[in-house]
């Protein structure tokens, strides 16, 4: 079997008509995405995204808006509902999850 190779520039028209159907604008989608834009991507495996981390010292809590747009309040070492996901780390700056297996870093709303 031999591999076709499409060269770059006929790729990018059908990259753009996918952006398009897809309903992301073509002209900025190579920009950095912004909260708000990631807010509206689907979340990896129905994880939540980040609303805000408060407390102090080591009694960081995570405030998370869940995929079916419920919130939870969670600590360290508490499992997400709806999830196998337990919150492994809360700090300052970010919420990381682990379920044995997968580890991830939660995205801010």
């Amino acid at each position: 079997m031999v591999e076709k190779k499409i060269p770059p520039l006929l790729r990018q028209p059908r990259i753009q008509r996918e952006l398009e159907e897809s309903g992301i604008d073509a002209r900025t989608a190579n920009l950095p995405l912004t909260g708000r834009e990631l807010a509206i991507l689907p979340r990896a495996g129905g994880l939540p995204s980040v609303e805000e981390i408060y407390g102090s010292g080591k009694q960081l809590m995570a405030l998370l808006v869940l995929s079916d747009g419920k919130r939870a309040e969670l600590r360290q070492g508490e499992q997400i509902p709806g999830t196998r996901f337990l919150i492994e780390t809360i700090s300052a700056r970010e919420v990381r999850v682990a379920d044995g297996n997968d580890k991830r870093t939660l995205a801010f709303y």
